[in-house]
């Protein structure tokens, strides 16, 4: 190889040095996205920031239906544009961001204090995982160390708002979540249920409908397009059947007591075959699959007959559900011994007892004795027509709806009657007018009575029988002159205090 030769190559690999030397910082990657989700904001640019940072290729892509959980990608360019090399502080170029609760939550951090070169120009490309619904707000922003102090990119620079909803669980994928499913466990979009039972056709093991109407659903009906007899005689199996002729006995329960009164559970055994069933079997209490307690059927049953007994050690307490099972230990050959036991339930109601209503006093002013006004003082009987003792209290005195008078009274026993006499001088009323006093017990309502209406009496009563003592004088029965005797001449009456 020539010098020339070698001269060239030198010179081609000074120029590839250089070249990469000075591309190289201009471009700077950070996992640039692929567009393959749904655009909700987009900034093509370019717009200067007042650092002379040039942004352009704003770019947030995510779900379309945005709900808690989901990512959203946020990618952007920015430039310097300026005239100088720039310093960025300790968050870089970032994108910022705040959830609905206001607060910052930026993220996307790159190239934290570093030298942001005139001309160079940066990607970001960052994915956030949003984990509250609400408003969310994203948008392009730097961190910048200055001579004169930090300082940030505009606040929400072309801002991005993304409204999140709430997390809606659908188990199954079907598209119907999981509180309005009727199979959420199950894929079934469309919801199937076909008995109506609000259990989904993929859920449902049982199909509630009954197609020949005889009680029993069709998926326990062994016969579901013909009703059964009901003759006593397998009749669970929803297929009609014919009494077969027997010489055996066959003991069923056909009907449990539930004696509430006496807190006990009983029952009715019955001997539905046509052989008399001997005594000496035993029908027995099963609670929660284990036998509670047992009687004993010391009588012979003739077929059609039954006996009543009880279960004398179990006290019924509470609401139970039970199973009760004549010949419990196959002491009697029976025709059918699948039909000896009968479940339900006896159900206790409690009445909520009362607390007794504590006796109480009522005091009253007596209507059947005298009150009113005397000079220089009120009267007036109290009553106490309640239970119990009424303690001191206030009675005040109400002339023409203005308090007058008052005093605080005695304790009265129950039952008690007492004149009380409260002293005021009502000198100063105009002569014959007509005024209204009141009286009122317990004033203060310190008391509680049994009544609380009827503690105040009134009356009308002229002001010139107010200032009279309590006496009318009146002169009755007046008499002729007498003619004759040691007093003729004389006239006699009667001078009564009425």
């Amino acid at each position: 190889m020539g010098n020339s030769s070698k001269l060239s190559i030198w010179f081609a690999g000074i120029i590839s040095a250089a070249f990469l030397f000075f591309l190289v910082p201009q471009v700077e990657a950070v996992f640039v996205p692929q567009i393959d989700l749904p655009i909700i904001c987009s900034f093509s640019g370019p717009e200067n920031s007042p650092d002379l940072l040039r942004l352009t290729d704003f770019l947030v892509t995510g779900p379309s239906s945005l709900k808690v959980g989901d990512s959203i990608t946020v990618s952007f360019k920015l430039q310097n544009y300026g005239q100088y090399d720039l310093n960025l502080g300790q968050k870089g170029i970032f994108v910022a961001a705040r959830n609905p609760d206001n607060s910052d939550v930026s993220f996307g951090f790159t190239r934290q204090n570093t030298t942001f070169k005139l001309e160079e120009t940066i990607s970001v490309s960052a994915t956030k995982v949003l984990d509250k619904a609400g408003t969310w707000k994203v948008w392009p922003s730097y961190h910048l160390s200055l001579a004169t102090g930090e300082k940030f990119g505009p606040d929400e620079w072309h801002v991005c708002t993304i409204q999140v909803s709430p997390t809606i669980k659908d188990s199954d994928q079907d598209g119907i979540p999981d509180d309005q499913d009727n199979c959420p466990s199950k894929y079934n979009p469309q919801q199937e249920d076909i008995d109506g039972d609000g259990i989904g056709d993929v859920c449902d093991t049982c199909d509630d409908r009954d197609f020949d109407h005889d009680g029993i659903k069709n998926c326990l009906d062994k016969c579901p397009d013909k009703p059964e007899t009901y003759n006593q005689y397998q009749d669970d199996d929803g297929c009609p059947d014919t009494l077969p002729i027997t010489t055996q006995p066959d003991l069923f329960i056909d009907r449990i007591i539930c004696d509430t009164q006496n807190n006990r559970i009983g029952y009715v055994v019955k001997n539905g075959g046509n052989q008399t069933a001997p005594s000496g079997h035993k029908t027995v209490l099963i609670l929660n699959g284990q036998v509670a307690d047992e009687d004993l059927v010391n009588v012979s049953l003739e077929p059609g007959y039954t006996h009543q007994g009880y279960f004398s050690n179990y006290q019924l307490t509470e609401s139970v559900v039970m199973s009760i099972c004549a010949d419990h230990d196959n002491v009697v050959s029976e025709s059918n011994e699948d039909n000896n036991c009968k479940r339900s339930e006896c159900v206790v109601r409690r009445e909520e007892t009362q607390p007794p209503t504590p006796s109480l006093p009522d005091l009253v002013v007596d209507p059947y004795n005298p009150f009113g006004y005397s000079p220089g003082f009120f009267h007036y009987y109290i009553w106490n027509r309640g239970q119990a003792l009424a303690p001191n209290s206030w009675t005040e005195v109400y002339i023409d709806g203005v308090k007058v008078a008052e005093k605080r009274t005695d304790p009265v026993n129950a039952g008690e009657r007492r004149r009380e006499i409260i002293y005021y001088d009502y000198s100063n009323c105009p002569s014959c007018s007509e005024h209204q006093i009141e009286f009122r017990l317990d004033a203060r309502n310190e008391i509680e009575e049994e009544s609380e209406e009827n503690n105040r009496a009134s009356k009308n009563i002229t002001c010139s029988y107010l200032l009279l003592p309590e006496f009318d004088l009146a002169v009755e029965n007046i008499s002729r002159p007498i003619l004759f005797g040691p007093h003729r001449g004389k006239i006699t009456f009667t001078l009564s205090n009425r």
